[in-house]
């Protein structure tokens, strides 16, 4: 049996007071067994579903609900109480353990986690045993993935928080490779140390993960699966993309940096930054980096620059690009550049200011430049 919520009984919050109303759906099923609450000063819908074992778009989905922002006095429907499950310690030393809502997906390389509770993605490398985590307020500017090559089956491309992160995090995609299943939602139970470090996390596959204390990090009780690829459904041929005759000469715009360089071209406004360590380029709309600001408390050391512009307003916003590009060597100038094209209107190469070289594409992220 189910409850449905009926107009009649929704919610209605004086006017007077300057808080929204919140009119349910006539036809809103409520999950048989959930009970009423009335949202409290500082409530989200996280906090409430971390509260009840439930996500927030269980709650979501259960009320009817089109947007996560919600108002002192409404009231919602959420799982019966019942005593949350007393979290049992994992591995390493403990000094206080707890229980959170997360997200977790495993990569060929490694996997990623969500944490409810400061909503930060963390992303374990197996290779280099290494735990890398990214503040909200860091990934939650990145863009999104934008992947012109096919996913390898059966493999996934990640999305949302995972897909900002992967697409965005220097060197994460490479050590990461693809997702070999989807996003998934689990309680976490997280092992602190007595100095308020986290010691160990537990994995919806089982087993945990152990801080070494030493800047690495290692599975115990769990063995990543070796994955099995099946075979790919028929693929039909397409016509396959060639590089266009007559390479037009686009106005470009170049600062050179430390870590590498950052391009702006004038016929997209997308602005290019380039990791020499990586070699990979990152791509930023001007729809995306237009409405960012710039950070001018950050003064350079003597001999180099702040980037200031569209380049300043990616170098102020994107930290990891900021942290692997370093400080301008030179003002940014103009320049034309000869862009060579696919077919399909892809960029395949771009030349670069003073006879340093063309950027060639070896694949969506990596590219490589080659001498004049």
């Amino acid at each position: 049996m189910v409850k449905k919520i009926t107009l009649g009984l929704a919610l209605i919050l004086i006017l007077s007071l300057g808080i929204p109303t919140l009119v349910t759906h006539a036809q809103c099923q409520i999950p048989a067994g959930w009970q009423a609450y009335v949202i409290q000063r500082g409530d989200t819908l996280s906090r409430i579903g971390r509260n009840y074992g439930v996500s927030y778009v269980t709650l979501m989905q259960a009320n009817c609900l089109t947007s996560t922002v919600i108002y002192p006095g409404w009231i919602i429907y959420v799982p019966a109480s019942a005593p949350p499950p007393q979290p049992q310690p994992g591995p390493g030393p403990v000094g206080r353990t707890v229980t959170i809502y997360a997200t977790y997906q495993e990569f060929q390389g490694g996997f990623m986690v969500w944490s409810s509770d400061s909503s930060s993605i963390s992303a374990f490398l197996a290779n280099s045993a290494q735990l890398r985590s990214f503040a909200a307020s860091t990934y939650g500017y990145w863009p999104d993935p934008r992947i012109t090559e096919p996913i390898p089956y059966p493999y996934y491309q990640p999305i949302l928080g995972f897909g900002k992160v992967w697409n965005s995090g220097v060197g994460i995609r490479a050590a990461l490779g693809w997702a070999v299943t989807p996003e998934r939602g689990f309680m976490m139970t997280v092992n602190y140390a007595t100095n308020n470090r986290v010691s160990s996390f537990s994995l919806p596959t089982g087993g945990y993960l152990v801080n070494n204390f030493n800047g690495t990090w290692q599975y115990s009780g769990y063995v990543p699966p070796v994955v099995t690829v099946v075979p790919p459904p028929p693929v039909y041929p397409t016509p396959t993309p060639y590089i266009l005759p007559n390479p037009p000469s686009i106005g470009f715009t170049f600062q050179p940096f430390d870590g590498g360089f950052m391009a702006w071209r004038g016929d997209s406004s997308d602005i290019y930054a380039y990791i020499y360590a990586t070699q990979e380029l990152f791509v930023f709309q001007g729809a995306v980096y237009g409405r960012l600001g710039i950070n001018y408390s950050l003064v350079p050391p003597a001999g180099r620059f702040r980037p200031d512009n569209g380049f300043g307003r990616v170098w102020s916003n994107y930290g990891n690009i900021r942290a692997a590009l370093g400080w301008a060597t030179e003002s940014e100038r103009g320049y034309l550049s000869v862009v060579n094209q696919f077919s399909d209107g892809m960029t395949y190469s771009f030349t670069l200011p003073d006879g340093r070289g063309t950027v060639t594409r070896i694949n969506d992220r990596i590219w490589s430049i080659l001498p004049a």
